[in-house]
């Protein structure tokens, strides 16, 4: 009966979990207004098919308005820069939804959890305990992470990382497309879910921004600057390469062997 009991309990922190995850999964597609064509039709005057910083975004302001988050320092873009302006001007400029401004948030595991599931993976790799991991990516964002990663791929073979090559074949098989990621998106939403999407080869670029996983349940600030990894201009030089490549690994379970510098 002790063991029933628990495992019932950890079923219902399960349920509970996933319940919170499709609401605030549900809330940042209506504020972004994804629906045909994987679009983010909300966004006026924006690229509609590069949504990932504006999803991550609308997903921390679901997590803070449900005090699952509680907002740390305000950030104001000036040029290249983030340059941190206090708390007063910033939460009048983020209400009036300046773009410029941006802010971090001080969450703890069970919110990290919330937003990027309890396989801790990327956006759109179908994990159902995560909103960002349940909202699915565009046709142009996953043609341009591949192309981003095929850049990555190259100039790791060319410094002698011994699997990249294999990666870069895998890459471009004629099986790996949208559509095709696209059923293993809808299959692992719909399936277990964590097993299933942390063991999803379908290569993922996160286009959140960056995290730190804290596994505690103190707060702890998330400085946020929120950067775009689905480019649509390739890297210009073998640094943001690696870089790409390391992130992509980082999100896929998948580990390249060699030096790199």
């Amino acid at each position: 009966m002790g063991t029933n009991k628990g495992t019932n309990s950890r079923a219902g922190a399960g349920d509970r979990s996933n319940n919170q995850s499709n609401q605030g999964t549900q809330e940042v597609k209506k504020v972004l207004g994804i629906g045909q064509g994987n679009k983010a039709n909300n966004l006026k005057g924006k690229d509609q098919d590069f949504y990932g910083s504006e999803a991550s975004k609308a997903t921390d302001d679901y997590l803070v308005s449900q005090k699952k988050v509680k907002v740390g320092n305000y950030f104001k873009k000036v040029g290249g820069e983030f340059v941190r302006i206090s708390k007063a001007e910033g939460e009048k400029l983020y209400a009036k939804g300046d773009p410029s401004i941006s802010r971090s948030v001080m969450g703890n595991k069970s919110s990290l959890g919330l937003k990027y599931g309890q396989s801790n993976s990327a956006m759109g790799s179908g994990d159902p305990t995560g909103i960002m991991t349940s909202i699915q990516i565009s046709e142009p964002m996953f043609e341009s992470q591949k192309r981003t990663q095929n850049i990555a791929l190259g100039a790791m073979a060319i410094m002698g990382a011994p699997l990249a090559g294999g990666f870069y074949l895998n890459n471009n098989k004629p099986s790996n497309s949208y559509d095709n990621y696209l059923k293993k998106f809808y299959s692992t939403m719909s399936s277990s879910g964590i097993k299933s999407s942390q063991n999803n080869k379908t290569d993922i670029v996160s286009n959140a921004d960056q995290v730190v996983d804290t596994n505690t349940d103190t707060y702890n600030e998330k400085e946020i600057v929120t950067t775009n990894k689905f480019k649509k201009k390739n890297a210009n030089n073998a640094a943001d390469n690696i870089a790409s490549a390391r992130s992509l690994f980082t999100k896929t379970n998948q580990t390249i062997t060699g030096s790199m510098v």
